[in-house]
């Protein structure tokens, strides 16, 4: 897999490692030296290399799909000294499922043991809910507040999962000193660029996929008449896109949309913006159906299925980005509520698993007790003492291997 004297590089794409067997020795080195193993920049293995002879040394892993760079190096020798290392094998559990389940994340309650323990052990990805939003990372026009939103990825790269930036343009939820400026046109195009290309540039290499441009559009389809829209115009959502892909031309840049996934409107305005972004070479690599949706409005399993067809179509991934589903848009017993909400999240989930171009599907919280939507919702697939619910088992069902 990798050899060489003294160090070696590699990147495991799209594989789940559990364990990294490397061979090594100190050769003709006088002295010991010293052999580190990394996974993403992280030292998982340190170990002193007292004999010429070949040692085996094991590396326990964790990775899902995307990719991770491991890199070996031994060191602390003196000059003319040549240890030997190669890699002997990977061993690979399972093939991981096609499509990743992930679900936003409140860092304020990561320290709640069951939050924490229920988030590590059902989600492979997470979704910072406000933590890169551009009220709280930048509440100074000169000050970018990233410690929190580091402290996110850092938490996700020693624990495996992958992290979905979220959100680098959107309408809402703007610190002050952005809205209440009168803006020129150029003034306004270089902060957002300025930002977009802060933030990606911040985190490249940590973020690798990033919801570009948030919710752009009006209940008709037609462009939304947010700050961007009304100052810059249209060519906003092309700025930040190309702004994005200068600053890490490796990240997956997508476009989330609400309400996309039911509204004929809103969908078909989506897939034009897409198809002409798309038509004129603007870096844009997928988009993202949030799926806020309730016991009665929602879309079924064969007509979100054929939306995400439409998406794959124009050479694009989709992803369910923010998924709910309230439980208080009909009367009746709790119990008849939450079986209904189970098969509202078995038809997207099975309309995500059917579509190779659907690469995740996430959740928009990890349990009832913290939702965006209050907790008499009970939108989630853990209730307030997260314990699992039916929807739960519909998720899973619908990921399955078949």
């Amino acid at each position: 897999v990798m050899q060489g004297r003294g160090a070696a590089v590699g990147v495991l794409r799209d594989v789940a490692a559990r364990r990294l067997l490397v061979r090594a020795r100190r050769g003709r080195c006088r002295s010991p030296v010293t052999m580190l193993v990394r996974l993403n920049g992280r030292v998982l293995v340190r170990r002193v290399l007292r004999f010429a002879r070949w040692q085996t040394v094991g590396a326990r892993m964790r990775t899902t799909g995307g990719d991770h760079e491991v890199g070996i190096s031994v060191g602390g020798h003196s000059r003319g000294c040549r240890p030997e290392l190669r890699v002997d094998r990977v061993e690979l559990r399972a093939a991981p499922r096609a499509v990743a389940v992930g679900s936003a994340l409140r860092w304020s309650e990561i320290s709640a043991d069951r939050y924490r323990t229920t988030f590590l052990r059902e989600f492979d990805s997470l979704t910072p809910e406000n933590e890169m939003k551009m009220d709280v990372i930048r509440p100074r026009e000169s000050k970018f507040s990233f410690s929190t939103a580091d402290q996110m990825v850092d938490f996700a790269q020693r624990t495996g999962k992958a992290v979905r930036g979220h959100a680098l343009v959107f309408g809402a939820q703007l610190p002050g000193w952005l809205t209440g400026r009168a803006w020129t046109r150029a003034t306004l195009l270089r902060t957002m660029r300025e930002h977009v290309a802060a933030m990606v540039s911040h985190f490249r290499g940590r973020v690798a996929e990033w919801d570009v441009v948030n919710e752009p559009l009006a209940p008709d389809g037609t462009l939304a008449r947010n700050i961007w829209a009304i100052h810059i115009g249209p060519a906003y959502v092309e700025e930040a896109l190309s702004a994005a892909h200068d600053a890490d031309p490796r990240a997956k840049l997508f476009i989330n949309e609400t309400g996309a996934e039911r509204s004929d409107a809103k969908f078909e305005g989506l897939l034009a913006l897409a198809a002409d972004l798309r038509a004129r070479g603007v870096p844009l690599h997928g988009i993202g159906l949030q799926n806020h949706v309730d016991l009665d409005l929602f879309p079924s399993r064969a007509a979100l299925a054929g939306r995400m067809r439409r998406i794959e179509a124009l050479g694009l991934e989709v992803q369910v980005t923010e998924m709910d589903v309230s439980t208080t848009s009909r009367p009746g017993p709790l119990e008849a509520r939450l079986a209904r909400q189970a098969e509202v999240y078995a038809e997207s989930a099975s309309a995500c698993n059917e579509v190779p171009a659907c690469t995740r599907f996430s959740v928009w919280g990890v349990g009832d007790r913290h939702t965006w939507i209050g907790t008499e919702q009970r939108p989630l697939l853990f209730d307030t003492d997260y314990a699992a619910k039916p929807a739960l088992d519909a998720v899973r069902s619908a990921f399955a291997p078949r």
